[in-house]
């Protein structure tokens, strides 16, 4: 409500008429007028007041009724959203609110409040894996009430580690005569029958000669006869 008042002076009785934007209102004819509870569609609304007597009348200048918007308790229309970071990473949390400003926030972790972090939004520290599944939520709050958000979990999962081989695979079963083949080892040195020792490329090769099968006599034209000659019986 608002109450508009005026003096006057003039010869008695003075009559008062009161107006809103020029209409007389009705059974407003005191030397004070309060107004039924306002809305915002009387914002700008102009009152003024006619004083009369047996002489003449006289209009007041207008008064103009300004009519706030009342204050409204904040709502969060935007809950902090589940977070899944890797160890040593970043987690942030946001909230979306509305309300008469201005509105304030306190960030929780696990219903504690988080000092410094009064933001619309809070970022953590780098995570460990002893963060896992903390919870965190937000209290938003104006000069009418405040509300909490709804809580976020936070996941941290172990950061991902290489593969390292600890147990080499064992060397694999080779054919009998050639050297044992293994994933992991150098090639097996050939060593001499005889020292057992490790033999140069010059021993090798003699040892190959060595052990060769000899070749087979090439069969000449000549000796083909020759040897016809020397089995056909004489007649």
């Amino acid at each position: 409500m608002a109450t508009f008042s005026v003096v006057a002076t003039g010869t008695a009785p003075l009559s008062y008429q009161w107006r809103k934007n020029s209409t007389n209102i009705s059974g407003a004819t005191a030397a004070s007028y309060t107004t039924p509870g306002t809305t915002t569609a009387d914002n700008n609304a102009k009152f003024d007041v006619v004083v009369t007597n047996s002489v003449s009348s006289v209009t007041s200048a207008q008064a103009t009724l300004t009519v706030n918007a009342a204050p409204v308790a904040p709502t969060i229309t935007t809950q902090p959203a589940n977070q899944t970071v890797a160890a040593g990473q970043t987690a942030t949390f946001s909230v979306v609110a509305t309300g008469t400003a201005p509105l304030s926030y306190q960030w929780r972790k696990n219903s504690t409040n988080i000092s410094g972090a009064t933001p619309a939004s809070y970022t953590t520290p780098g995570t460990t894996t002893a963060d896992n599944n903390a919870t965190f939520d937000v209290v938003v709050a104006n000069s009418v009430n405040s509300v909490t958000s709804s809580s976020a979990t936070l996941t941290v999962n172990s950061v991902p580690v290489a593969p390292t081989i600890t147990t080499r695979p064992p060397i694999k079963p080779s054919p009998l005569g050639k050297r044992p083949v293994s994933a992991s080892s150098p090639r097996a040195p050939r060593l001499s029958p005889i020292s057992g020792r490790k033999m140069d490329r010059t021993s090798r090769a003699q040892l190959r000669r060595a052990t060769r099968l000899p070749s087979r006599p090439r069969r000449t034209a000549a000796n083909s006869s020759a040897s016809s000659s020397a089995t056909r019986p004489e007649t």
